[in-house]
């Protein structure tokens, strides 16, 4: 893809494909739902948007995801536009989940939240203090710490929303 006018120019092999590699699972990760702390509602939201799904397929076998049309103008940031494109060029398939990520959802794209790419949003709020103390304790179960610790007071002296 040409970046001065967005014109394809040349097609690479797939085992040469960044995207496709940057798919890898070098490491698997080793932390458990229950290693998370403060976030009992949202760790629900995700079984049930995610593991559910493909644990217990026959209850979900009716519902099937919905084609959107693509909508986007000229003022769309590049990585959107090439978001959409690839969502839209998405097959549908009961084994794949997409999950997505940011700290900015003021900046992004109507067409991308709006128009039935994600079959669930997952909101994280910022943790209070008592989220905070679960936090802390969850993290101080591999660490020395003494007994005399108080979460509680901890927590009251970080900022809202510290995690």
């Amino acid at each position: 893809m040409s970046r001065d006018v967005l014109k394809l120019v040349d097609l690479l092999p797939s085992e040469y494909n960044p995207r496709i590699k940057g798919m890898e699972l070098i490491n698997q990760p080793n932390q458990q739902f229950c290693d998370i702390g403060g976030l009992d509602d949202q760790i629900q939201e995700m079984m049930e948007a995610v593991v559910y799904p493909i644990t217990r397929k026959e209850y979900f076998e009716r519902s099937k995801r919905h084609n959107s049309d693509r909508g986007s103008d000229h003022e769309v940031h590049r990585t959107m536009l090439e978001l959409l494109t690839q969502m839209d060029d998405f097959k549908v398939d009961e084994n794949i989940r997409v999950i997505a990520a940011t700290n900015r959802p003021d900046i992004l794209d109507l067409a991308l939240t709006k128009s039935g790419h994600f079959d669930r949003k997952v909101e994280l709020p910022l943790s209070n203090e008592k989220v905070r103390v679960h936090i802390m304790q969850i993290y101080a179960q591999k660490m020395n710490v003494s007994p005399n610790v108080n979460f509680e007071e901890l927590a009251h002296c970080t900022d809202d929303g510290a995690s």
